[in-house]
This record gives C-alpha cells, structure tokens and sequence, in this order.
C-alpha cells in the first residue's frame, strides 16, 4: 500500500503529493541551506528524512526528534524500513508537526517582518 513519488512537480502536484506523504526523503542540494521542503512536509504531517541541513539559530530543528538524518544515501532503504516498522515515523511527523504550527508558519513570519520593516522605519 506504499506508493514512491521522484521529480520536479508543479505546485498543484507538489502540494498534493506532500499532502499524501507519510515520508519524504529530502537529499539536499548544499549544506548551507535548509531546503523548504523540509518546513513544507513537517506542515504537513509527514516525516522527514533528510541527508545533512544546516542549523539555523532559533528554528529548534532536532535531530532524531523533529526528523531523521542519513549521511549516506546507502543508509536510506533501512532506515525506512525502521520507520515503517510498527509505524515509529508517526512520532516524527507528530513532533515536526507540532513544531512548525509553534513556529515557523507564514503568519508568524509575516508578523516578524512586520516588526522588522516598524523597527527599521522607526515606526
């Protein structure tokens, strides 16, 4: 009852297929940045498995806690069967989850900017 979904999709597509996922591998493109993927699939509910990101002060990423690391692609395949196993991703996507409707959703970034933009003006 697994499905595996790989590519470039458009919003509609990609929005759907997060919606749907119960985990999404993310194999970064740079360590010096943390792709939004990894915020999107949390939002969503999904566990993320990642190869190495970045730590950015004050998003309060955990690893083993808000997501799953590898630092070989080989490591993928079993770690998936460990999340799968007894459905020990649920915790995952619990504790992501919880964190990104804490902290990093677009209101709570639009009300920093709004205190960046009065800060800088002298509003």
């Amino acid at each position: 009852g697994w499905s595996y979904r790989s590519g470039v999709a458009g919003l509609d597509e990609y929005a759907a297929n997060m919606g749907a996922a119960r985990i999404v591998v993310n194999l970064p493109r740079t360590v010096t940045n943390r792709p939004h993927r990894i915020l999107d699939a949390m939002a969503a509910g999904a566990c993320v498995l990642t190869g190495p990101i970045p730590t950015v002060d004050g998003d309060d990423l955990q690893d083993r806690i808000h997501y799953r690391s590898f630092a070989d692609t080989a490591e993928v395949p079993g770690i998936i069967s460990e999340l799968l196993a007894d459905h020990a991703w649920t915790q995952y996507a619990i504790n992501g989850h919880e964190l990104v409707m804490a902290r990093h959703t677009w209101a709570i970034r639009a009300q920093e900017l709004r205190q960046i933009i009065k800060k800088e003006l002298g509003l």
